[in-house]
């Protein structure tokens, strides 16, 4: 059964906010975006994201919750999850057509619906093992730094790297891709260059091991054409271009 993917307003620390102060704090707080595919068993997933981030904030789609309410009991008012929406309707407007064009190369909705929101919010993709196979399977993803499974230090350590990641990577792969959208191979090319450079701060663990830690992820090679102009002819929907990456919780020991 297709998983909902409207989104509804929520409750954040008790008092209901308008949508772009809603927005405005949770993207200055929001630590990553998780995301399970409808197959994952998600409660020892919840249980461990809640303890490791006590005192921070993480963005879920609602598609995610949808059916899984038991499981995130007492945790959706910002302990630490946050159900998030797009800060205008423009933006979620496209986003669902990206989400579209995604589910048409292989990419569950809800998987696509995180992506576009991980984009919105400048978050990394904090993903299930059979969401990253999916994106390697669809070609979302571009490069992947492999190692060990990470204990619990190592695993909170990078949890912060790929955040910072994805911030170095945010405002200059958005002005690349306006600059090479009309030339999609080049900006694969460049974007897959930027990754392998980037992932040398995984150096702790990358190559001593065989699990997929690490993902970086392009999803805008993938889009049509019409789609992509779209996108970067405006400068409201230019939040949907960035480079993004995505931590694989299950590359963790528990």
């Amino acid at each position: 059964m297709e998983r909902n993917l409207d989104t509804r307003p929520t409750r954040s620390h008790g008092c209901s906010l308008p949508m772009l102060a809603r927005y405005t704090y949770l993207v200055k707080n929001l630590r990553g975006v998780y995301i399970a595919s409808s197959r994952d068993d998600i409660g020892e997933h919840v249980s461990w994201l809640s303890r490791k981030f006590r005192y921070r904030d993480l963005g879920v789609p609602s598609c995610l919750v949808e059916g899984r309410e038991r499981v995130f009991e007492g945790k959706l008012s910002g302990n630490p999850f946050h159900q998030i929406d797009f800060p205008t309707q423009h933006v979620k407007e496209a986003a669902l057509e990206v989400v579209e064009a995604l589910n048409s190369v292989g990419v569950d909705k809800c998987t696509a619906f995180a992506l576009t929101l991980a984009s919105s919010y400048a978050s990394p993709l904090l993903a299930t093992s059979s969401v990253v196979e999916e994106l390697v399977e669809s070609g979302v993803v571009i490069h992947v730094v492999e190692g060990p499974k990470l204990d619990d230090k190592s695993a909170k350590l990078h949890l912060r790297i790929v955040d910072y990641t994805v911030l170095d990577a945010y405002l200059p792969s958005i002005e690349e891709a306006r600059r090479l959208a009309l030339n999609r191979e080049k900006l694969l090319e460049s974007r897959k260059a930027f990754a392998e450079r980037d992932s040398k701060r995984y150096w702790r663990f990358a190559g001593k091991g065989d699990n997929k830690v690490i993902v970086y992820l392009d999803y805008l090679h993938l889009l049509p054409k019409k789609l992509l102009e779209k996108l970067v002819s405006s400068p409201e929907l230019e939040i949907l271009l960035p480079l993004l990456a995505a931590f694989n919780l299950d590359a963790v020991e528990r």
